[in-house]
């Protein structure tokens, strides 16, 4: 992809409208900036090479509407953008070249699997999140922060799994993806949102949660969007799979929606506040 220069706001507005869907990579410079000299040549070899991202270089002095609305208070300063929305912010130019290989990773550049929502998995916080009731906990790290697709869930001492997702900035939810195996794919799985700590099995199999989707027939699961619309933590109870057997296999679960508009990263969050009625 040719890098894109932007001389006004009406340009950068029209090019995220036009890019529903698909990556774009935002630098905001300004021709007096030195250290945005220094990275022009490192971000012009990347649109080379990633022809499949959306390169944008966007001069502060000429869109200074757009800089003021994302929030740029210094340059150079790197975005990520999914369509009109604001993903990321590069923290460490000098890792330009990997952040943009993660977000290459984790955003779809064909077809939308679910239309006008995006995979979340750049948005869950695996350090923060916990699995309960698992054979190897080192594969529930690696099934959400390897781009390596043959990690899977396995449960322990019977078929139910708990999984806390923590979010390191606020989501909006609209479906789930979730399978496994055969008879060992899981069949009935709750859903809670912002629960204050990770729900035990007594009390997970007690509540009814936001909503209960039944996986007997198909993997994709559009969830009631209203009730998903700021959510910081999302807890998955596993209650059973499709053989009734004792043991569970998860092998892919995916989550698409939108995030919430904020920069603020959430890296260090542990726990929220649930809201009230969400569980008894």
């Amino acid at each position: 992809m040719v890098l894109i220069e932007c001389n006004n706001d009406n340009e950068f507005e029209n090019l995220l409208r036009n890019n529903q869907g698909k990556l774009v990579i935002v630098d905001f410079f300004a021709t007096w900036c030195g250290p945005c000299k220094k990275i022009a040549p490192q971000f012009k070899e990347a649109s080379n090479c990633k022809p499949s991202i959306t390169f944008v270089s966007v001069d502060i002095d000429k869109c200074k509407d757009t800089a003021v609305k994302n929030g740029v208070k210094a340059v150079p300063t790197l975005m990520a953008f999914v369509g009109p929305n604001r993903m990321d912010v590069c923290s460490n130019t000098g890792a330009l070249l990997d952040w943009i290989a993660k977000w290459e990773r984790n955003t779809s550049t064909g077809e939308a699997v679910v239309p006008g929502q995006i995979d979340l998995q750049p948005f869950i916080s695996v350090s923060s999140s916990e699995i309960l009731n698992d054979v190897d906990s080192e594969a529930f790290r690696l099934m959400f922060s390897s781009p390596d697709n043959s990690h899977k869930l396995v449960s322990d001492c019977d078929e139910q799994l708990i999984i806390n997702f923590v979010f390191n900035r606020p989501v909006k939810i609209h479906s789930i993806a979730i399978g496994g195996p055969g008879k060992e794919a899981p069949k009935t799985v709750k859903l809670f949102a912002n629960v204050p700590v990770t729900l035990d099995f007594d009390r997970a199999q007690g509540s009814d949660g936001i909503q209960t989707i039944d996986c007997s027939d198909e993997e994709l699961h559009q969830l009631r969007f209203v009730k998903f619309q700021n959510v910081q933590n999302l807890q998955l109870f596993i209650a059973d799979n499709k053989g009734g057997d004792d043991r569970t296999v998860v092998e892919k679960i995916k989550l698409y929606g939108q995030p919430v508009e904020q920069l603020t990263n959430m890296e260090d969050f542990k726990r929220v506040s649930g809201k009230a009625g969400e569980i008894e």
